[in-house]
């Protein structure tokens, strides 16, 4: 046997041992995804005994014209609690969060939507299945699309929380926490920067309150994540080492998110993978994620590596 058939021979078996590897991973994956699988809406873990006092989980914050307007987070199944001492910070529409507290079934509710809960803890929560979709009214739609709302670098006014420095736009978010860029790019694009995240887009942008809003194609205005958060989403769905990322906010209200992704072909040879992948911008589901043809040959290099 020649030495190119050795080192054939060898390639070979290393692409069996690679696929049999993947399958065995991929059924340990199934298993424990099916194990802690929730809802869009949120989910709550007290043990699945309606009698339970204490109370943990996530959900979204929701606003209810009912009694002169009610607060109550929205988990699983559509089930509310309504907090008795919901902070004013936190009584945001549509906000995600995670709390902790104890039933108070010694009190009566004046809206009726939910069991009461007295909060202990309560605090945003950042990794989250998929924002809901919004429908807006005719009257909604007119409410945000307003030129005060706008966030061009031309607009005479500028909404709450923002302010013109030199040649970018600055707004705050969650009460300072989280700062938007926007400053102008290139072929009448903007760039919108988040936690050192870009994205750049020709989509006309406005903020009401903390969301942010797009005027897309058919002049259909939908409430979009920022790009940040569509990174997120990448780094939950990849999990290993990324660089050279870039976004691009299209006028079909999607992400499109290019990547480089560090990996070893055959276990062996240093390599960077090519990862294209879609977003939907308002609720931040992955539509489509595609890598290299021989994607299913390499390995892929974890985040926290220190191999360079």
């Amino acid at each position: 046997m020649n030495k190119k058939m050795i080192i054939l021979s060898f390639i070979l078996s290393l692409g069996i041992i690679l696929i049999y590897s993947s399958f065995i991973l991929a059924d340990n994956e199934s298993e424990n995804n099916g194990a802690g699988s929730s809802s869009i809406n949120g989910s709550i873990n007290s043990n699945n005994d309606e009698n339970e006092t204490e109370i943990e989980g996530h959900g979204i914050i929701k606003h209810l014209n009912i009694e002169g307007g009610c607060w109550v987070i929205l988990v699983e199944d559509g089930k509310g609690y309504e907090p008795i001492d919901l902070r004013t910070e936190f009584k945001k529409d549509g906000l995600r969060v995670e709390f902790e507290g104890r039933l108070r079934t010694d009190m009566a509710s004046t809206c009726q939507v939910g069991k009461l809960i007295e909060l202990s803890k309560i605090e945003l929560k950042r990794n989250f299945e998929l924002k809901e979709k919004v429908n807006l009214s005719e009257f909604e739609r007119a409410r945000i699309i307003k030129a005060e709302h706008r966030l061009r670098m031309e607009s005479e006014s500028l909404p709450e929380n923002c302010e013109r420095g030199g040649l970018a736009i600055k707004c705050w978010f969650e009460n300072g926490s989280r700062i938007l860029t926007i400053h102008a790019g290139s072929s009448g694009n903007v760039i919108v920067q988040v936690k050192d995240v870009n994205a750049s887009t020709k989509v006309t942008l406005y903020k009401n309150n903390d969301e942010i809003y797009g005027v897309f194609k058919n002049n259909e205005t939908k409430r979009i994540i920022l790009p940040d958060e569509a990174m997120e989403r990448i780094k939950e769905k990849i999990r290993a080492h990324l660089e050279n990322e870039t976004l691009n906010l299209t006028e079909d209200g999607k992400y499109l998110v290019e990547v480089k992704k560090k990996a070893r072909l055959f276990f062996l040879f240093k390599t960077w993978e090519d990862i294209r992948s879609e977003i939907d911008a308002e609720t931040g589901e992955i539509i489509r994620m595609k890598g290299p043809w021989w994607e299913f040959l390499a390995r892929d290099t974890p985040e926290e590596s220190e191999d360079n």
